[in-house]
């Protein structure tokens, strides 16, 4: 009985640090949360930056297309004038023909940055989109996080309490193997008081009194057993009490961690579409990039022609 009390002393002190290992653990899980809901939130507002950024191109390219109308208007306006000079304004007709064809080349390129422009816009909602939806599972996680925390908390606590009334009974069964040792010397002293009773026949009368002394004592001893084993069986059921407890929040922790490696799965795949999303975004905006640059290109281009002509009144 002694060792068994031992044992679950033992056990009790185990669980106790084992919750406080998990705790250790769950909190560092909820600081790590933390950090990637701020990463997904900072990024999530780059990408609505670019966006917005996007949205001016956008418009820019509207004054493009509005200018290469104008210059194609003028152009048609210029040829018109050559061929009323006739051969005189040949080589002006050439020029203004010229101007044209650049005004078209122009205006397909625009409408092709703005198809872009569109794609490129759309990638960023994804992204946005699938940035919130990170942020909601960080959010998740971090919340199924703390309820283990909670009850890691409470299986912490509840270990210790444990641990204490366990405690309390193995020192109670110290006791108890102590006064078991004491009755093992008093029947002892028994079976000697019965030898000198066996002997001491014909001295009936001192022989009584003795007899009766030997019985009172047992009388006293066995009181004392009997209050011990039921001090031992009520601290018996305490154990089993507790280490019931024990195991029930040992379930729940195991369901809570669970719960928190599923969410903390569905972040990993969260990230991983943000970074699909964020990978073709860089591919579009390096598209984009080129076109501008093909755009100035024609414009510096049209700048060069237009200054080798006046246009006449």
């Amino acid at each position: 009985m002694e060792r068994n009390a031992a044992d679950s002393k033992a056990i009790s002190e185990l669980v106790a640090a084992n919750a406080e290992k998990g705790m250790r653990a769950v909190v560092l899980t909820i600081e790590g949360m933390d950090g990637i809901y701020g990463s997904v939130s900072q990024t999530k507002q780059v990408i609505e930056s670019v966006g917005r950024k996007g949205q001016e191109i956008g418009l820019i390219l509207n004054v493009i297309q509005a200018v290469t109308e104008q210059t194609n208007l003028l152009a048609l306006n210029a040829a018109i004038i050559a061929a009323q000079a006739g051969e005189h304004g040949r080589g002006f007709a050439v020029v203004a023909e010229e101007i044209r064809q650049l005004a078209e080349r122009t205006a397909t390129s625009a409408k092709e940055i703005g198809k872009l422009i569109a794609a490129f816009q759309s990638e960023t909602g994804r992204a946005v989109d699938a940035m919130q939806e990170g942020m909601r599972r960080v959010e998740e996680g971090s919340e199924r996080s703390r309820e283990a925390g909670k009850a890691l908390k409470e299986i912490l606590e509840s270990a210790r309490q444990s641990s204490d009334r366990v405690g309390m009974i193995a020192a109670a069964t110290r006791e108890q193997a102590g006064g078991s040792q004491a009755v093992g010397a008093s029947v002892e002293k028994v079976r000697e008081m019965a030898a000198q009773i066996k002997k001491a026949t014909n001295e009936q009368t001192l022989g009584s009194e003795q007899i009766m002394s030997a019985v009172e004592n047992m009388r006293e001893m066995s009181s004392h057993v009997k209050r011990a084993t039921a001090e031992q069986t009520r601290g018996s059921r305490s154990v089993t009490s507790a280490i019931g407890n024990v195991g029930g929040m040992i379930a729940s922790i195991h369901r809570a961690t669970t719960e928190q490696s599923e969410a903390s799965d569905q972040v990993l795949r969260g990230l991983a579409e943000i970074a699909s999303v964020c990978t073709t975004n860089l591919a579009a905006a390096e598209r984009l990039r080129d076109a501008l640059e093909a755009l100035r290109s024609r414009a510096r281009s049209l700048g060069e022609q237009a200054g080798g002509f006046t246009t006449r009144h």
